[in-house]
């Protein structure tokens, strides 16, 4: 069984800013955050080491990152956006022959 990569792993592996780099980013913006979101920020930050962030305050966080227009490299799902042609999913040998439906009780 494959062992799952860790969120940070995954994030840097497919160019999305880490919950560090967006706080920094976010916290060199200190003229333009409001007393409240500036507060916010430096206490999720000085807790990074020890827990990531939760998926509102990431929410949160980009929320304010696109707000102050920020232009970082972000990871876009190419196709969704349009940017290219989606194609047909392949279909994989292991799931070929699978059972439609559980077998019924005896």
């Amino acid at each position: 069984m494959p062992i799952k990569p860790k969120r940070r792993d995954f994030n840097e592996q497919f160019g999305q800013l880490t919950d560090q780099q967006l706080l920094t980013l976010l916290l060199a913006q200190d003229t333009r955050l409001s007393e409240q979101e500036e507060t916010a920020f430096k206490e999720m930050e000085q807790r990074i080491g020890r827990q990531q962030m939760s998926p509102k305050q990431r929410q949160w966080a980009e929320q304010v990152y696109d707000r102050l227009d920020l232009q970082a490299e972000r990871a876009l799902n190419l196709i969704s956006t349009g940017q290219v042609a989606g194609g047909p999913v392949p279909t994989f040998d292991w799931e070929r022959n699978r059972p439609l439906k559980p077998p019924g009780r005896m």
